[in-house]
């Protein structure tokens, strides 16, 4: 059997991963052409999408990566990891803001918002309005139902997930350290705050 096991940014994927990397599972790690608000990438994305529905991924223990699910035929055979949206999208502009470095032209290239706030010029709201944070679980997601996946666990139950992959791979891993932790953070005026909420409220 093989699980599906989207990384959607900034919902603890990186801690993941590294437990993944330890585990040494026969993984498909699939980080080109993630989902993307814009145009150029998502058409990019939905090629891929076409490409891999004819492949067979069952020789793989688990799937991961920044994709949407409709790319592989998963038979619901799907892990999610999520985080409340206000909190996902205040993490995505403070990683971009602080963590992200300046010498990934790469990401710039691709979403010129990133330099826009890396030199102070875009605030938190412009940046989840442009770059539609409010559908970036939808772009991940789809129309799938948490309660047709093998798992859904939330940020503040990693022990839990790890738990769930050492039994179901019969493993015995210690939980790692979380990684990528913010180390500054922005603070949101009530203003800010008020229609952050407002952007996220129809979100999945």
């Amino acid at each position: 059997m093989t699980l599906y096991f989207p990384h959607i940014p900034k919902c603890g994927g990186t801690t993941v991963k590294s437990f993944i990397d330890r585990a040494e599972l026969n993984c498909f790690f699939d980080y080109e052409h993630p989902p993307s608000p814009f145009k150029y990438f998502e058409a990019r994305c939905a090629r891929r999408n076409n490409e891999f529905k004819q492949i067979d991924f069952s020789s793989f223990d688990l799937v991961y990566g920044h994709y949407p699910l409709k790319r592989y035929n998963h038979e619901n055979q799907i892990i999610l990891l999520l985080r409340h949206p206000l909190d996902r999208a205040i993490s995505h502009y403070n990683y971009i803001k602080y963590l992200m470095p300046c010498t990934n032209l790469a990401s710039m290239e691709r979403n010129r918002t990133v330099k826009k706030v890396k030199d102070g010029d875009m605030g938190i709201v412009e940046f989840s309005r442009v770059n539609k944070i409010d559908t970036l679980f939808e772009r991940y997601i789809g129309d799938i139902s948490p309660k047709n996946c093998a798992n859904v666990f939330f940020t503040d139950q990693l022990g839990e997930l790890f738990k769930f992959l050492n039994d179901t791979f019969k493993l015995n891993l210690e939980e790692p350290e979380p990684e990528r932790v913010n180390l500054e953070k922005s603070s949101l005026s009530s203003s800010e705050e008020d229609s952050l909420n407002n952007l996220l409220s129809n979100t999945p």
